[in-house]
């Protein structure tokens, strides 16, 4: 395989040869130390590879065996050069493409980040920037056990780190203390801080199933917005009944309340439709610094156009390609069928998007009212819905709440 690559890039030609001593011709190239492969024979010629300098090294043994040769097929790399010589732009761009990847892949363009949920991804991002560590910085220069190193002394949440460059990549792979998800985790607060579940919207209860927490309504109550559905704060009872104590807890609760939802959407009858003249304008932008410089069309004499932008940044610059469509507006009208089509779709879209929360559309009462310039849809929507937010409640205390009792008995 080594030899093959080897003739390829020097070029080897393929030959025929004719005449009443070609035994001889293959003999002395083999005195000579020219080098033939892929003999072969064709009647009573021969065929066989030779290569370029050893093919100049033939006319001598030509002259004294009364041969003739016959260059049969030319094969290599220099052959390769010699069709496509005038293609010099070809070979320049091809060889600086070559280059230019070489020296992308010289440099690091992702942090990957993967493994974290107490620390977000900015978060670590931003220390790093601090490092010196970012994108758009050269590979040799990032130390890996340096990264991994400071980030486990920076944060006392991460018990293992490991860094690795992959590519262009620079993958950071995290392990964080569970423990120190649950204190900084939104939903496990403090179980000596009281938490009630207090309505968000005001509605009727229609379920209720308690886990923690003491139930303050029950099924069939109208609640207001605001309202504490679950208190967190559980009395704590002597043998006569009297509340000596509280415990306190998150509460915890399944509720679902029904309310009305006011639906209302309009259509105009007259519309405007685009036409693209189909002339496509490009701009191609290239920012480096604090200058700009801007190359293609930029003829953009038009009424009306769409823009668009593609933008890619790098460490220090971006490149960004602007398009540019012309068009024109034509004025067209919906007919009553198509009003009432438009708006129907629009209010089973709004119902389907409804459902996606886990709302239950129990009855809608909504209907589409035609005129000569407009159409609407209006009505209302009667749902069935979760319920109900955590907030932190006050503490009690016992004194006031027995002196309060003493001030009402009294």
């Amino acid at each position: 395989m080594f030899y093959k690559i080897v003739r390829y890039f020097k070029g080897f030609l393929r030959i025929r040869i004719s005449g009443n001593a070609v035994e001889r011709f293959i003999n002395t190239c083999s005195y000579k130390g020219i080098c033939i492969w892929n003999l072969s024979s064709c009647k009573s010629k021969y065929e066989m590879n030779i290569t370029i300098k050893d093919f100049k090294r033939l006319k001598p043994v030509i002259r004294k065996t009364g041969t003739k040769v016959l260059i049969v097929d030319r094969t290599g790399f220099p052959f390769f050069l010699q069709k496509f010589h005038r293609r010099k732009l070809f070979f320049t761009g091809f060889f600086l493409c070559i280059f230019l990847i070489y020296l992308m892949s010289t440099y690091i363009w992702n942090i990957e980040i993967t493994g974290n949920l107490i620390n977000t991804n900015e978060n670590i991002l931003d220390y790093l920037e601090k490092m010196d560590i970012e994108e758009g910085m050269k590979r040799k220069k990032v130390n890996c056990s340096v990264i991994v190193k400071e980030i486990r002394k920076h944060y006392d949440d991460i018990i293992w780190v490991s860094a690795s460059v992959e590519g262009t990549n620079l993958i950071l792979k995290i392990k964080e203390n569970e423990d120190s998800k649950d204190l900084k985790d939104p939903e496990r607060k403090d179980t000596e801080t009281p938490y009630d579940i207090k309505a968000d919207f005001p509605c009727q209860i229609t379920s209720l199933i308690t886990r923690k927490g003491v139930p303050q309504v029950k099924e069939g109550d109208v609640v207001k917005k605001g309202d504490i559905l679950v208190s967190g704060q559980i009395p704590i009872l002597n043998d006569a009944k009297e509340i000596t104590d509280y415990s306190y807890c998150i509460s915890d609760a399944d509720i679902y309340g029904k309310t009305t939802y006011i639906y209302e959407d309009q259509l105009e009858r007259i519309y405007y439709e685009k036409k693209y003249s189909g002339i496509e304008r490009k701009l191609y932008h290239l920012k480096i610094a604090n200058h700009r410089i801007i190359f293609g069309d930029r003829n953009k004499d038009y009424e009306l156009f769409e823009d668009f932008t593609f933008q890619k940044s790098f460490k220090g610059f971006s490149f960004t390609i602007q398009e540019i469509y012309p068009y024109t507006l034509f004025e067209k009208s919906y007919s009553n069928n198509e009003l009432q089509k438009i708006l129907s779709e629009n209010f089973h879209y709004y119902c389907a998007q409804l459902e996606k929360k886990g709302v239950v559309i129990l009855q809608n009462d909504v209907k589409i009212y035609t005129w000569s310039d407009m159409a609407k849809a209006t009505g209302s929507i009667t749902v069935e819905r979760p319920v109900g937010q955590k907030e932190k409640s006050e503490f009690i205390e016992i004194g006031d709440h027995i002196n309060g009792n003493d001030g009402n008995n009294n």
